[in-house]
């Protein structure tokens, strides 16, 4: 006779259990007991980890992050509005002395400092 599904299942979660806590071992893994085998398997049971995704549900995905970065950023500036905003010389001197520390780098880009020479001059 035939076990019913479920406890198919049981048994053959059970037998991939002890089949990960036998590995843990030969690994030197051998504080780790059942119940922390089980929090690893249950937490890649609820992470979604990579999906296949169609044109669609990316879109939605991106527009519904891009929604929730803009209502943030808006609450955000409602909130700075009462700061004071530096004086334009102010902002002018910070730059100079941005470009000459990306001219005094090594790796600095030639290209990116002549763009940065363009707004300080």
């Amino acid at each position: 006779m035939r076990e019913n599904p479920q406890s198919e299942c049981i048994n053959e979660r059970q037998e991939h259990m002890s089949e990960i806590i036998n590995l843990l071992k030969k690994l030197d893994c051998h504080e780790l007991d059942e119940e922390e085998v089980q929090q690893w398997i249950d937490i890649d049971d609820e992470d979604p980890g990579y999906q296949i995704m169609q044109d669609i549900e990316i879109l939605d995905l991106m527009t519904n992050k891009a929604d929730a970065t803009a209502n943030t950023s808006s609450t955000i500036s409602l909130d700075n509005e009462d700061e004071n905003i530096i004086s334009a010389s102010e902002a002018f001197t910070c730059l100079d002395i941005a470009l000459r520390f990306f001219e005094s780098q090594a790796e600095s880009d030639q290209y990116q400092i002549s763009v940065l020479k363009k707004y300080v001059t």
